[in-house]
């Protein structure tokens, strides 16, 4: 599994500062594509003995 959720849900879009949303994209979005480039080689060494 590969999941991991930052969130602000106290703010309205108008109040949202920009360190708030490039912490919330740095984890929701480059937190996940770290994990899936970690896990892709084994990922692809598996499918490929499995087929």
């Amino acid at each position: 599994m590969n999941n991991a959720d930052v969130q602000n849900p106290d703010a309205s879009i108008e109040a949202i500062e920009r360190r708030v949303w490039d912490r919330v994209l740095g984890v929701n979005l480059t937190g996940a594509l770290l994990g899936i480039k970690a896990a892709a080689p084994s990922l692809r060494r598996t499918a490929a003995a499995s087929s």
